[in-house]
């Protein structure tokens, strides 16, 4: 990537630009790669309730991890604070703020709003080894609802697997994510793939 796509962050810094871009808006996060980050970061965009249409992550031979997020302006003429959700992402990343207790908080008061459907969700989780030479594929197609982008990445996060690049996508009412993912620094073993698809399983029906 050129410089542009890939800003610069040393000495444990964070590079945050936004970039708006007609009715979406573009934010890209540089920093130096490390567990649960891409989670983390998610979860600051899930719990000031941003729509997160598109993302991809990718971390350089440097060790620095370039995060991208696309996200739609709702309604259009709107426009988050991005002061504030600057803000709030340091302090993630510095461990200031719990990231489950604020977008707890969000969905129990999202929940008081909406009625609940009695039918269980169409999730399709696919797991595989032979779709990248050094990592492991983890394709995920569940209905487009709030925090899913976050609920995945942390799971990965919480099974001790590495997200090395990722490419998410909104399909009308269905999301489409997938993620290249190590363990260990190679691929996750074949005998673990129930046990993964179980747990992103029961993140998105929790």
């Amino acid at each position: 990537c050129d410089q542009v796509a890939r800003p610069r962050a040393v000495h444990g810094s964070v590079h945050v630009e936004h970039v708006a871009l007609g009715e979406v808006d573009l934010l890209r996060i540089a920093s130096r790669d490390r567990t649960g980050l891409f989670a983390h970061i998610a979860g600051v965009l899930a719990f000031h309730g941003l729509d997160v249409i598109g993302a991809a992550a990718t971390t350089g031979a440097d060790q620095v991890a370039v995060d991208e997020f696309r996200i739609a302006r709702v309604p259009p003429d709107s426009s988050p604070d991005w002061r504030k959700v600057e803000h709030d992402l340091r302090a993630v990343l510095r461990g200031d703020v719990d990231v489950d207790a604020r977008l707890d908080a969000r969905l129990r008061s999202q929940r008081r709003r909406r009625t609940t459907s009695a039918s269980a969700p169409r999730l399709e989780v696919l797991v595989s080894n032979d779709a990248s030479a050094e990592t492991t594929m983890v394709e995920v197609r569940a209905p487009d609802a709030p925090a899913v982008l976050y609920r995945l990445s942390h799971a990965l996060s919480g099974l001790g697997l590495d997200i090395r690049s990722a490419v998410v996508a909104t399909l009308g009412h269905e999301v489409v994510d997938v993620f290249y993912v190590t363990s260990a620094g190679g691929k996750l073993a074949e005998v673990a793939h129930d046990d993964l698809r179980s747990a992103l399983w029961a993140a998105l029906t929790a």
